[in-house]
């Protein structure tokens, strides 16, 4: 499903991740942990496409597609996005319009949010 190897990354003229690798099948679920400092967020940016970040060498392969050079709302589109531990701390945002919103970028298709929020207090 995830698949990264041998991943370099530069941010503002500094290496700052060297040769990391992870594979991720399908229905594992993974924690990265660590302390401060130690490459969690940028993990986690590079995988999203942030253009801060820049790949010197290595890929992420995502569902058998490599989508290294890939831009964000691509990624997005193919089901990768990055939200924050709490997205209500945007106004306007709620955890059912968040995830709504995801879903119908991912499948393409217009989803009634009543009918969503329906479908969610249900599961």
């Amino acid at each position: 499903m995830l698949k990264i190897d041998n991943l370099c990354v530069k941010v503002d003229d500094r290496d700052i991740l060297n040769d990391f690798n992870i594979l991720i099948n399908d229905g594992e679920v993974h924690a990265i942990m660590g302390p401060n400092g130690t490459g969690k967020s940028t993990v986690s940016k590079v995988i999203m496409g942030s253009p801060d970040y820049e790949v010197l060498s290595g890929s992420i392969i995502f569902n058998s597609e490599d989508i290294t050079n890939l831009e964000v709302n691509e990624r997005a589109k193919k089901g990768i996005f990055l939200c924050m531990q709490d997205p209500t701390v945007i106004e306007g945002v709620s955890n059912s319009e968040f995830l709504r919103t995801a879903r119908s970028e991912i499948t393409g298709e217009k989803v009634n949010l009543f009918k969503f929020i329906k479908d969610m207090e249900s599961s």
